[in-house]
Formats: structure tokens, C-alpha cells, sequence
């Protein structure tokens, strides 16, 4: 499944919520293997987004750092190129049959891993 990364960071909370849900077990073992395919790609972003900020940025304090104003053009274009980038993560989207009775608030789902 191709995702970008700006989905994967839209569907991190939502995903950690699902997580806490009481799942089937074999619902739980996919929707935690994904989990770790994700952190490892947030891990990944996190780091390049820190060295943009620091590439583009001050120091304002001990590990707080600032976009200075006149680079904020190219912050926002770089950091829009990190978020549009597109990342293959190995998993099948689950059956909407597949959940059953698990009750998932609108405000975790997250669509990409639930197929009609």
C-alpha cells in the first residue's frame, strides 16, 4: 500500500487509539505490525524534519529551535516536499465484516485501513 507521508502523520493518534481498543486477537496482531511499519517511517520523518528546521533555523534555547522568518518560504516548500512523499507500507486494508462488534469513534478511524 502506497501512503504518504502527511496520511501517516494524520493517522498516528487515531491510530494509537484503535490500538487501545479491545480488538479481535488476529485484528490486534495486523493493526500492531502496521503500527510498527509506521513508527519506524514517522521515525524516519521526524529526524528529517528536525534537520529542515536546523538547516533553516536558530537556536532559541537548549534543543528548541526557530525557522528564521526569511526562511520560511523555503521551510514550507521543503516540509510540504517531505509530507508529499510516498512510502510503500506492506499491509492489506481489513474488512469492514472483519471488525465485528469493535466500536471505533469517528475520530480515531482512520479510512485508510478499513476496505468496504
Amino acid at each position: 500500500m502506497e501512503l504518504s507521508l502527511r496520511k501517516i502523520v494524520e493517522s498516528e493518534k487515531g491510530m494509537a487509539a484503535i490500538l487501545e481498543t479491545k480488538l479481535p486477537i488476529k485484528i490486534a496482531y495486523r493493526l500492531t505490525k502496521l503500527s510498527n511499519k509506521i513508527r519506524a517511517e514517522l521515525a524516519v520523518y521526524n529526524e528529517q524534519r528536525v534537520a529542515l528546521v536546523k538547516r533553516l533555523g536558530e537556536e532559541k534555547g537548549k534543543d528548541s529551535w526557530e525557522v528564521k522568518p526569511e526562511n520560511m518560504v523555503e521551510f514550507q516548500e521543503e516540509f510540504k516536499k517531505l509530507l508529499d512523499e510516498v512510502v510503500e507500507i506492506d499491509f492489506t486494508p481489513l474488512k469492514l465484516a472483519e471488525l465485528g462488534d469493535v466500536v471505533i469513534s469517528p475520530k480515531d478511524l482512520v479510512d485508510w485501513i478499513i476496505a468496504e
